[in-house]
């Protein structure tokens, strides 16, 4: 009699071992789950506010004349950009680009750039040359200021 104690004592033990793991693992699974959930959450960290530079009324040339190919051509042109977006732009670029006709390519492009940060609503002349801006005997020409820049921290 006493081998059949010991016998259902070690099978009462074995169901107790389970059911204790399979406590403690519910247990340890949700003391996880609520320590994931309550612990401090890395943020994501947003860039810069966008800038946005844009062309302040028109491009002027000077010391243009007529080439010898016919073309027309200006040593310097000059404008003005200003910084309409809520952030700062850095490295600001631009090419000048001069046609002749609607949909055709440029006939003239000249690139200008600035290395310094220009904030909200702060304005920027440049200036670059020469430039070729097409033919002014057949009807004139127009330009096409492509302008990036890099939007940076205040």
């Amino acid at each position: 009699m006493g081998s059949i104690v010991i016998h259902r004592s070690a099978r009462s033990v074995s169901k107790m071992k389970m059911k204790c793991s399979a406590h403690l693992l519910l247990l340890l699974s949700f003391v996880s789950l609520v320590a994931g959930c309550s612990g401090t959450v890395n943020p994501i960290v947003p860039g810069p506010a966008a800038a946005s530079v844009v062309a302040v009324g028109n491009v002027s040339t000077t010391g243009c004349f007529l080439a010898s190919n016919g073309n027309a051509q200006c040593t310097v042109f000059n404008g003005v950009v200003q910084n309409a977006g809520p952030g700062c732009a850095s490295n600001v670029r631009g090419v000048f680009l001069t046609y002749t006709v609607h949909g055709a390519p440029p006939v003239g492009s000249a690139a200008w750039s600035h290395a310094g940060v220009m904030r909200p609503n702060e304005q920027l002349a440049f200036s670059g040359g020469p430039v070729t801006v097409g033919v002014p005997l057949v009807g004139g020409w127009f330009y096409f200021n492509d302008i990036a820049w890099d939007s940076v921290a205040c």
